[in-house]
């Protein structure tokens, strides 16, 4: 149950508050396409690159889990951008984490 909770604050909400809901337009404002799609691009490379930073355990630097986390930003994005809440990146974020956490052995790598 705390990792759950745990996993809810942090990555869900904060990363989605730091690299979809503040970078990002919202949908209701009349940002351009190329703008959109700018501050989308910049917005996924940021989360990607975050993922890297020399503090975070090596696994998180391995190409299978770069290339989730960047899927799992473009899925994110896209669903910020279409729904205009942040509950539903929120949710996936928060649901892939703790599928990878519990069922997926992922929480064993931070014992490892």
């Amino acid at each position: 149950m705390n990792v759950m909770l745990g996993a809810f604050f942090m990555p869900s909400l904060l990363e989605e508050l730091g690299f979809r809901v503040l970078l990002l337009p919202h949908p209701t404002e009349h940002a351009s396409p190329t703008t959109r799609w700018l501050l989308s691009s910049l917005g996924w490379l940021l989360f990607v690159v975050y993922h890297i930073h020399p503090f975070v355990p090596t696994f998180f630097r391995t190409p299978p889990f770069l290339t989730g986390a960047g899927l799992l930003g473009i899925i994110c994005t896209l669903s910020y951008l279409k729904s205009g809440s942040i509950w539903m990146p929120v949710v996936i974020h928060w649901s892939i984490v703790v599928a990878w956490l519990l069922i997926f052995g992922g929480l064993e790598k931070f014992h490892g």
